[in-house]
């Protein structure tokens, strides 16, 4: 599988994330997601315009394929991708406070 990307530089935090391109597992819904911070955007405008990226707007993900990116108008956007051998899967899930227990 490959991972895309629109950028190399995080908005959130220039020259520590890239902004790859997931797809809520559950919806289909394509967003761009920070690999570094975790910062998410609904679009590719958003993204890129500095506008801060929020987090756990999305559920389930995993990298996005080439057909749903070339689907949805964005593959003019992708600068780089890289291969990885895994089947990720993320769930974001807010961090638990030091004090709370299992």
């Amino acid at each position: 599988m490959k991972r895309y990307y629109i950028s190399r530089d995080c908005t959130v935090l220039p020259g520590q994330g890239m902004l790859e391109i997931m797809c809520e597992i559950g919806t289909g819904t394509l967003y761009i997601c920070c690999d570094e911070c975790l910062a998410q955007w609904e679009n590719i405008d958003e993204a890129l315009s500095g506008i801060n990226g929020g987090r756990f707007k999305f559920g389930e993900s995993r990298s996005a394929t080439s057909d749903e990116i070339e689907s949805a108008g964005w593959g003019k956007y992708v600068v780089c991708s890289e291969e990885y051998t895994a089947n990720a899967v993320i769930t974001f899930r807010p961090a638990r406070s030091v004090n709370q227990t299992a």
